[in-house]
């Protein structure tokens, strides 16, 4: 292994799992239960909500496990200086430029979807908005909360990072072999599963849901920092977790199936009123939470076992996929909106609002950003329309860190 590698099964895995917004988001406007939805849509299927289920369990954690691991690495190979500007660079510039207009056309969309609802026909009438009981109106960061959290997370990486220098080297190398331990041992979910469940029986059914504050609150920083210092602490020893997961990598799979399963089958008790009310958080969100560790697992394995290089489907998927988070939403309320009276089945109606907010995303990435100061902003490089060799860089990324021109993001 070289001395500056670039763990492209990882970015891979960044890209794939960062494209799963346009799914999970088309998803949840046709959830059976609305209260999960943005823009209730009338049809309605069971397949959206196991499926919205089961990306949820892993999407969300790998995201913070991965930016923990790439945090590491630019620390290691520069120092937290140079990690904490480039996260701003990478993270906190883009939140501040792109958050009002993705806001803005965020309520646009909301209202045109309350105008349809209220009067049948699209338009603009802010009076005919009504927020649920209880419920403030207020700016919120939409989808975006997961980038302020990657700052927090930087942010109190400087005072554990000078704790840290002050520990003595033996103490860390046996405190890495206690984590290297945990993070291979069939008890070491259980164990990481225990702080996750402690958190969510303050959630419906014992399972995280983002607030999109601002300002953290300890709950989210809890449970998302937790994913994120596993990150940080797997880049010390990536080595030989990484050959552990490729050749667990279907054991895992087959365990997070099994759990995952079993938590679909502890929400049908609790439906059926078969969990007694005090259990009802501890048990599903134990199930669900070590699913979600053994699942998180298992796609690390199979990236790393069989997507370890990259091709030309994946590096463009890679340099668009920061482009596709911020601008997805856009599309899945935009086309959910156009498809809302149209007579067709729930499945047909997701499977083309995919497609247009693929399409969608795809050709303004192409046009406006992938050969523009905008690529430039976001990524560290845009590519020029006289040459198509590749240079990667993104969101979660792993580049060289002395080609600044390579340089990548969260």
């Amino acid at each position: 292994m070289s001395s500056s590698p670039r763990y492209y099964a990882l970015d891979n895995l960044r890209a794939i799992i960062m494209w799963m917004g346009i799914v999970i988001h088309v998803m949840i406007n046709h959830h059976t239960d609305e209260s999960f939805a943005i823009i209730p849509d009338p049809t309605k299927t069971w397949l959206a909500d196991l499926l919205t289920g089961w990306i949820h369990v892993f999407r969300m954690p790998l995201f913070f496990i991965l930016s923990g691991f790439f945090a590491a690495m630019l620390v290691a190979r520069n120092d937290l200086k140079f990690m904490l500007i480039h996260r701003f660079k990478r993270i906190g510039l883009p939140f501040l430029v792109f958050w009002p207009p993705l806001f803005i056309g965020f309520v646009v969309l909301l209202m045109v979807h309350q105008h349809i609802l209220q009067t049948g026909t699209i338009g603009l009438d802010p009076s005919l908005v009504q927020h649920p009981e209880g419920e403030e109106s207020g700016f919120h960061t939409i989808h975006l909360w997961f980038l302020c959290y990657l700052m927090w997370f930087c942010l109190l990486s400087i005072p554990i990072h000078k704790v840290m220098s002050k520990v003595r080297p033996s103490i860390k190398a046996k405190g890495m072999v206690g984590f290297q331990i945990l993070a291979t041992r069939w008890w070491g979910c259980v164990v990481l599963t225990l702080p996750l469940v402690g958190i969510g029986i303050f959630y419906r059914d014992g399972i995280l849901s983002p607030d999109g504050a601002f300002l953290p609150n300890w709950k989210e920083l809890g449970h998302n920092g937790l994913f994120f210092l596993f990150g940080w602490l797997f880049y010390s020893c990536r080595d030989k977790l990484f050959q552990h997961y490729q050749t667990l990598v279907w054991r895992y799979f087959l365990m997070g199936n099994v759990l995952f399963v079993a938590s679909l089958f502890a929400l049908h008790a609790k439906d059926q009123g078969l969990l007694p009310e005090w259990s009802v958080n501890l048990s599903i969100g134990f199930v669900y939470n070590i699913s979600t560790w053994l699942w998180c697992f298992a796609l690390l394995g199979l990236f790393l076992r069989y997507f370890p290089h990259h091709n030309k489907v994946m590096q463009y998927l890679s340099n668009s996929s920061y482009w596709v988070y911020l601008i997805h939403l856009w599309g899945t309320m935009g086309f959910g909106i156009l498809l809302y009276h149209v007579d067709l089945p729930a499945i047909v109606k997701i499977m083309i609002n995919i497609a247009l907010t693929t399409v969608f995303a795809v050709a303004t990435y192409h046009i406006l950003v992938r050969y523009s100061f905008i690529g430039r902003f976001l990524n560290g490089h845009k590519h020029t329309r006289s040459s198509q060799k590749f240079t990667e860089a993104h969101p979660v990324s792993n580049p060289d860190i002395k080609k600044p021109k390579q340089t990548g993001t969260l």
